[in-house]
C-alpha cells in the first residue's frame, strides 16, 4: 500500500472515507473510482438487519496473509474473475430489490472461492466458527479483510439471530449499522442504547484470543 510499501489493500481506507455502499474499482494506472450503489431504502434496512459481525479472537497481520496469495495472482485469474462476476450479481440483487437470501448465497460462494486463494486465508478455527454459524441458520458469510482471522461478517435471517448468538456465545458480537457520512470529526451522539448488551457481556465467557501463527 502506497508509501508504506505494504502488501495490503486500499478498500478499507476508501470505504471509510466515502461511507455508504459503493462499488470501488482499482484501475491499473493507480486511480480509484467510487460509484454509489443506489438501493431502495427498505432493501437497505432489510440488508442491515441480516448482517451480524463477530470477532473471531484470532489476531493476525493482514500483510502476512495477503502476501500468501498476492504473489500468486497469475495462477488464480479464474478465481479472481469469478469473484468479480459475483460482485456484479450482488449489486443487481440489491438495486433491483430482489430476494436478499440470494445475496447471502453469493456471500457463501464468494467465501468458498476466496479461501481457495491460499491455505492461510482460512484455518480450522475459522472453519469451525463458520460451520457453527451455518448450522444455526446463517446463509453465508466471510472474513473481513485479508483473511486468517479478525472479524467475520455473517448473513443471517433476523429470526435466526438468537440461534447464531447461542452457537457463537464464546465470541464477541459487534452490532453495527451502515453509515453514509464517511470520514468526519466525531462527537458523542447516542442513537441506540447498548447498555443491556454490555451488562450481558460482563458475564459472557469469551474464548482467549489466539495469534494466527500459533494455530497454523
Amino acid at each position: 500500500m502506497g508509501a508504506y510499501k505494504e502488501t495490503v489493500g486500499s478498500q478499507d481506507q476508501v470505504s471509510v472515507a466515502y461511507g455508504g455502499l459503493n462499488q470501488i474499482n482499482f484501475l491499473q494506472n493507480g486511480e480509484i473510482t467510487v460509484s454509489p450503489i443506489i438501493i431502495p431504502r427498505k432493501q437497505l434496512i432489510d440488508l442491515n438487519s441480516h448482517m451480524m459481525l463477530f470477532y473471531t479472537g484470532i489476531v493476525r497481520t493482514a500483510e502476512n496473509v495477503a502476501k500468501s496469495y498476492v504473489n500468486n495472482y497469475d495462477k488464480k485469474k479464474r478465481e479472481l474473475l469469478m469473484m468479480k462476476g459475483l460482485v456484479n450479481e450482488a449489486i443487481t440483487i440489491l438495486e433491483d430489490g430482489n430476494d436478499l437470501s440470494d445475496f447471502g448465497k453469493l456471500m457463501h460462494e464468494t467465501w468458498a472461492i476466496k479461501r481457495s486463494l491460499s491455505s492461510v486465508v482460512s484455518n480450522s478455527n475459522v472453519d469451525d466458527i463458520y460451520d457453527l454459524a451455518r448450522s444455526a441458520g446463517a446463509i453465508g458469510g466471510k472474513l473481513a479483510g485479508a483473511g486468517g482471522g479478525g472479524f467475520m461478517i455473517l448473513f443471517v435471517p433476523p429470526e435466526k439471530h438468537s440461534d447464531v448468538l447461542k452457537k457463537l456465545n464464546k465470541l464477541i458480537y459487534v452490532p453495527f449499522k451502515f453509515d453514509y457520512s464517511g470520514t468526519q470529526i466525531i462527537f458523542h451522539e447516542p442513537e441506540k442504547d447498548y447498555s443491556d448488551l454490555e451488562r450481558k457481556r460482563k458475564f459472557q465467557k469469551i474464548d482467549s484470543f489466539k495469534d494466527l501463527e500459533d494455530i497454523q
